[in-house]
């Protein structure tokens, strides 16, 4: 919500007395608020990312140990193949989270920031 220029500001104050005070501090609690809500956003993405990472090293760890478990056992190419799915789900995924970093437009594109005007064709 943004502020009315000073002079309508001014003819407001002839009608409603303080209400230019109010205005702006209605539109400072909403910019504080708006921060408020793009922090929690920022850290709840580094936390999801942080469990992510976990939990992923949770799941290779446990397909390494099968697969180590099942070679101790006499059972080779099963660990084999136990751990070379392993190592293809891991790279899989590394490959997947970079092409979609790639592709998701940073903050400057989605606001249009740096974006070469183009003058209209006569």
């Amino acid at each position: 919500m943004p502020l009315p220029p000073a002079l309508l500001l001014r003819e407001y104050e002839q009608f409603i007395p303080g209400i230019s005070k109010d205005l702006h501090d209605t539109y400072k609690d909403e910019v504080k608020h708006r921060r408020g809500l793009d922090s929690w956003t920022v850290k709840g993405g580094i936390v999801l990312s942080f469990v992510g990472v976990v939990f992923g090293l949770i799941i290779a760890l446990t397909g390494f140990y099968v697969a180590w478990d099942l070679a101790q056992k006499g059972h080779d190419g099963v660990a084999a193949l136990i751990a070379a799915l392993d190592i293809v789900a891991i790279v899989a995924v590394f490959v997947y989270g970079t092409n979609a970093r790639n592709k998701a437009p940073s903050r400057n594109q989605e606001s249009g920031e740096g974006r070469a005007i183009k003058p209209p064709r006569s």
